[in-house]
This record gives structure tokens, sequence and C-alpha cells, in this order.
């Protein structure tokens, strides 16, 4: 499976998890709030998806694409960082 020429390289579910508590304990320590978004390839045509909840990895997802409903055993995620919320200094 390829996602804009680039291979896709989903990570075992708990690795997943694992992952992403790492990523936002990283930014929580430099004071930058960040939200998890899950990502998922779909079982039956291969669409990319993103789960619509941030911080949430639900057992199933339904596709963006073709609507059909994936168990995620596996997946990727995203990080979206909120800057707006940092006090900036003169």
């Amino acid at each position: 499976m390829e996602e804009l020429g680039h291979p896709i390289n989903d990570l075992p579910r708990d690795e997943l998890l694992e992952r992403a508590r790492e990523a936002v304990a990283m930014f929580e320590k430099l004071g930058t709030p960040v939200y998890v978004n899950f990502k998922f390839t779909c079982e039956k045509c291969g669409g990319r998806c993103t789960l619509s909840d941030p911080n949430t990895l639900y057992e199933n997802g339904e596709c963006c694409i073709c609507g059909h409903t994936t168990k995620i055993t596996k997946g990727g995620f995203s990080l979206t960082m909120n800057l707006a919320s940092r006090q900036i200094e003169p």
C-alpha cells in the first residue's frame, strides 16, 4: 500500500499507542500541547482514513471513502500542535 508515492508502514495497535504516548510526552516536556490523530487503512478499498476524534483510538473505524467498517488492528498517527495557546514573548 502506498500513499502519495510512499509506502504505508502501519504499526501494530500496541506499538502505535506506545509511540503516540512517547510523542505526546516529548512535546509536553517542551511545553507544546499536541493532539494525536490516529489513522488506519480500510481493509476493503485500501483508503487511508483519519479518525475524527483526537486522542482516541477506536476499535473500529468507518472508511472515509467507501464507508466500510474496519477493525483497527494496526495504523499510524499524526500530531497537531496548538501553537495559538502558547504565550509569545516580545
